[in-house]
């Protein structure tokens, strides 16, 4: 991570300020938007607000895909109200392994939530096991369906969500379909 933009996000980890990562060479107007929860040299960890001001899940983005941070405070305001106004608070993730990575990877492992690699959807599902250079997991597809198992390699992850809108509702889908609750709410026209 460029020593610069640390500099700036490190004290911003212990207050409740929000701040703009922009991660995408290709896309400079998309960023993610969040708490800072925490901060190393290899990574940083967010809890994600929706641009409705919705909390939105977490998010380990790697350092060396910033480009640049923001603290626009003017949008940054207008979200932060919006997500008062919605009642939405701040999630934390407790640091047990000492780093973002890790520290969200045990999160997830612990509570059976789904997460997405380098958002794609091939390299989503339940953190099975990790070590410090690589995940297994179960996958489980769009439809909340388990489709195998794979390990990624960390080497190659730049970024890691969990617990947003889109993995809540395939967790929903995939605790029905153990259930035994698949295909009983399609009617059939009359």
């Amino acid at each position: 991570m460029n020593n610069e933009i640390k500099r700036l996000l490190e004290p911003l980890a212990d207050e409740d300020a929000i701040v703009s990562v922009y991660c995408d060479d290709l896309a400079r107007d998309a960023f993610l938007l969040g708490y800072l929860l925490d901060v190393d040299d290899s990574d940083l960890l967010l809890n994600l607000l929706s641009p409705g001001g919705e909390e939105d899940g977490f998010a380990v983005v790697a350092g060396d895909t910033v480009f640049s941070v923001s603290e626009d405070r003017p949008y940054s305001a207008k979200i932060l109200k919006l997500a008062h106004l919605k009642g939405q608070k701040k999630r934390t993730i407790p640091s047990t392994e000492g780093s973002p990575l890790f520290d969200l990877l045990a999160w997830a492992q612990t509570h059976q939530t789904l997460v997405m690699f380098n958002r794609d959807v091939n390299f989503t599902g339940f953190v099975e096991s990790y070590t410090d250079t690589s995940v297994t997991l179960l996958q489980v597809d769009d439809y909340g369906k388990e489709f195998g198992r794979a390990v990624v390699d960390l080497a190659g992850v730049e970024f890691i969500r969990c617990r947003s809108a889109e993995l809540k509702d395939i967790e929903l889908l995939h605790r029905a379909g153990k259930a035994g609750l698949d295909g009983i709410f399609i009617e059939r026209g009359n």
